[in-house]
C-alpha cells in the first residue's frame, strides 16, 4: 500500500518545525490519517493531509503530537462530481441522480455550485435542485435555470439545516423539464458541494 503519493514540506506555522503536506488517494492510501504511525505520527504540529476519494476529498490539519489518531482534526470538506442527462433516472418531467459522496456527520454545508454547464436541451425550460433526498433543495435555494451552457453557477444560499448531525449518503440532483425529461438530449454539468466540520 502506497500511505503518501506526495509530500511537500514548508515553514511550520511559527512553531519552529517544518510542517508537511501530504495528499492521498482512494484506495492507494488512509482516508484519514493514522496518528501512531509514520509519517503521520512524525509529522510536526501544523501538517496538512488531503484525502481524495469518488465523489469527494478532505483536508485534515495536525493540532497535537501525543501518536493517536484525534492528534489530526478534519477542518473542512467537498463532494464534486461531473454528470450529464445521460446519468439520471426519468420519471415524467424529472430526472433524478444519487450522487457517490457523502457529507459526513459533523459537517455544516458553506455553498453548492454548477461548473461547466452544458445546457440541457430539447425541452422549453430545465431547472436544478440539489438535496439530500428528503428535502429536494437542502443544499441550495430556488430552481436555477440550466437551460442555458454557462462556466460557473451558484445555486445560492443553503436553504434547509446546514449542520449535518448524521451523515447523508444519498445527495439528490434534480433536473426538472417544461413536459417530458424523456426528450432531453443533451446536457452536462459538474456539481461541487462544499462544507466545513465541527470538531
Amino acid at each position: 500500500m502506497t500511505m503518501v503519493t506526495n509530500r511537500s514540506s514548508g515553514y511550520g506555522l511559527g512553531i519552529g518545525k517544518y510542517h508537511e503536506i501530504f495528499t492521498g488517494r482512494e484506495s492507494k492510501t488512509y482516508a484519514t490519517p493514522d496518528g501512531d504511525l509514520a509519517p503521520f505520527s512524525t509529522a510536526p504540529i501544523g501538517s496538512l493531509y488531503m484525502y481524495e476519494a469518488t465523489g469527494g476529498g478532505r483536508l485534515y490539519i495536525k493540532v497535537k503530537d501525543d501518536n493517536t489518531d484525534n492528534d489530526w482534526y478534519t477542518t473542512q470538506g467537498y463532494v464534486a462530481q461531473a454528470f450529464s442527462y445521460t446519468d439520471m433516472t426519468d420519471s415524467t418531467t424529472t430526472g433524478t441522480l444519487v450522487l457517490d459522496g457523502t457529507i459526513p456527520a459533523g459537517a455544516v454545508v458553506t455553498s453548492c455550485e454548477l461548473w461547466d454547464v452544458v445546457k440541457w436541451d430539447n425541452d422549453t425550460s430545465a431547472v436544478i435542485q440539489v438535496g439530500d433526498g428528503s428535502d429536494a433543495d437542502r443544499y441550495m435555494t430556488g430552481t436555477p435555470d440550466i437551460f442555458q451552457t454557462v462556466g460557473y453557477l451558484t445555486l445560492g444560499a443553503v436553504s434547509g439545516t446546514a449542520y449535518h448531525a448524521t451523515a447523508v449518503s444519498t445527495i439528490t440532483v434534480t433536473v426538472t423539464t417544461a413536459s417530458d425529461f424523456t426528450s432531453v438530449n443533451a446536457g452536462s454539468a459538474v456539481v461541487v458541494i462544499t462544507f466545513k466540520m465541527l470538531n
